[in-house]
């Protein structure tokens, strides 16, 4: 090889090495490339998967923490009170130990006590906790359809009897009733939403208030004679157990305002239909009838102050 032939393979070595560190650092930044896609995908993946993870554990806890041992505690009980009154000796000796107590308490009293558990009122009450509380519009919903569901097959499958009929002399206040005494509708509906705030609530006095009243719902049903206590704890039971089953089918939910104001307005119109379809109730006092319109009246203006507080926001933000 002469002098020219070697400066002539001299510069083709040299392209083809160039050549050769071009295609290897090309290949090099496309696996690199190709990696970091593949790695960005698995950190997306990984953080999925822990988001889905962190939202079950959150469930999880939250689920104990809402139950806890306090549920446990308040159904424990009841099935052992249930337990004694069974017993017809015990659950008659309260019914008349109760029944005489109703009879030393202003009349409108009771009759207010007990209107507390009546579907209309107790319902009209709620929705104006749910202003509050929008998250538990569906839970509330779904144990009130349990509720609905339960009690009258219950009532119906057992036909029991009310005290009016077996008992000679007993305080009776309002309608008389002679059938489906078990179990108790109003203690049903009263224990359904206690129970139902009771297991969201972090408040033990909230808790312990909301159980007194709806106990309190349950035994003006004795003094104004329409159940026996038997009644009254089944009714606190199934009340209870249609709160916890909501609790298991039915998620806190996020609404939007005008969600949450249409849904308000659907379920005040239904509350409303429900009340007016009743008609007059020749032996309901007028003291009662006046504090479940003032209720009524209470929730609408809430509602209405809402839709003015909502659109005003949007007014702001538009």
């Amino acid at each position: 090889m002469d002098v020219r032939d070697a400066i002539i393979v001299i510069p083709i070595a040299e392209y083809r090495c160039a050549n050769e560190i071009n295609f290897g650092l090309t290949s090099g930044f496309t696996e690199i490339s190709r990696l970091s896609r593949m790695m960005n995908s698995m950190k997306k993946s990984e953080s999925a998967m822990n988001k889905i993870i962190s939202s079950r554990g959150r469930w999880s806890l939250q689920s104990r923490e809402m139950t806890g041992y306090g549920f446990q505690f308040l159904l424990l009980t009841l099935f052992v009170v249930h337990i004694l009154t069974l017993n017809d000796a015990t659950n008659l000796s309260l019914f008349q130990s109760i029944n005489t107590m109703g009879a030393l308490v202003p009349t409108w009293v009771v009759s207010a006590i007990t209107d507390l558990g009546n579907g209309t009122t107790l319902s009209v009450i709620v929705l104006c906790y749910l202003i509050k509380r929008p998250d538990l519009t569906l839970r509330v919903v779904v144990a009130a359809i349990l509720s609905l569901l339960m009690v009258p097959l219950i009532k119906d499958y057992f036909a029991a009897p009310r005290p009016a009929v077996i008992l000679d002399y007993l305080n009776i206040i309002g309608e008389t009733r002679h059938t489906n005494s078990f179990p108790s509708g109003h203690t049903a509906t009263a224990f359904l939403f206690a129970v139902t705030i009771f297991l969201v609530s972090k408040c033990n006095k909230i808790k312990l208030g909301l159980i007194a009243v709806a106990a309190l719902v349950g035994v003006s049903r004795v003094m104004v004679g329409a159940h026996w206590p038997t009644d009254v704890v089944m009714g606190a039971i199934v009340g209870a157990l249609c709160a916890y089953g909501a609790l298991l089918l039915a998620p806190l939910v996020n609404l939007t305002d005008k969600l949450r104001f249409r849904s308000y307005l659907v379920l005040l119109v239904v509350i409303l239909l429900c009340e007016l379809d009743k008609g007059i109730d020749a032996d309901e006092l007028w003291q009662v009838s006046m504090l479940r319109w003032i209720w009524f009246s209470v929730c609408a203006g809430l509602i209405w102050q809402f839709w003015k507080r909502s659109h005003r926001v949007t007014k702001l933000e538009g």
